[in-house]
C-alpha cells in the first residue's frame, strides 16, 4: 500500500493544517472584543442581514445583486446600501465578468420590523422593506443602526 506524501512547511506543519490554524486565529480574533459578560448578552445574527420574499425577476438582476451593483431611486438611511451590498457581495460572482448593463434598482423603501435568525432563535428587529422592478416580492434589510 502506498502512503501519500505530504509536504511540510518551515514550521513542520502540513500546509492545510497551517491554513486551518491561521483561519481559526482570524475567526477567534474577530470575537475577541465580544462582551460576553454584558447583561443582557447581545444577540448574534447567525444568518444574513438581508432576506428576500421570492428573489429576483431575472438572472441579470440576481447577478447585479451578487456584484453589489445596486442603486436607489429613493432616499435610504445612511448605511443601508452598505448593509445590502455587503450581504450581496459574492466573491465568486465578483470575479466573473459582468454582462448586465444596468444595476439592481431600489424603487421604494419603508421602515418595518422583520424577523432575523440569531444565536437564540428568530427575533424581530427594525428593518427596511425594499422593492423594485427586478425584485420579486419584497426584500428586507436589517436597519443599519442595528447591523453595525
Amino acid at each position: 500500500m502506498l502512503m501519500p506524501v505530504t509536504a511540510f512547511g518551515p514550521t513542520g506543519e502540513a500546509p492545510r493544517v497551517a491554513r486551518e490554524r491561521a483561519w481559526a486565529r482570524w475567526a477567534l480574533q474577530r470575537w475577541e472584543a465580544f462582551p460576553v459578560d454584558r447583561a443582557p448578552r447581545p444577540l448574534v445574527l447567525t444568518a444574513p442581514s438581508v432576506g428576500f420574499e421570492r428573489g429576483f425577476r431575472s438572472g441579470d438582476a440576481k447577478m447585479a445583486f451578487l456584484h453589489g451593483d445596486i442603486q436607489s431611486a429613493v432616499w435610504l438611511p445612511d448605511g443601508l446600501l452598505d448593509v445590502l451590498r455587503e450581504s450581496a457581495h459574492d466573491r465568486t460572482a465578483a470575479s466573473e465578468r459582468r454582462t448586465r448593463t444596468s444595476p439592481l434598482l431600489i424603487a421604494h423603501a419603508r421602515p418595518c420590523q422583520a424577523t432575523f435568525v440569531t444565536d437564540r432563535g428568530m427575533r424581530k428587529f427594525p428593518a427596511w422593506h425594499l422593492g423594485g422592478p427586478d425584485i420579486d416580492g419584497a426584500c428586507w434589510v436589517l436597519d443599519p443602526t442595528i447591523a453595525s
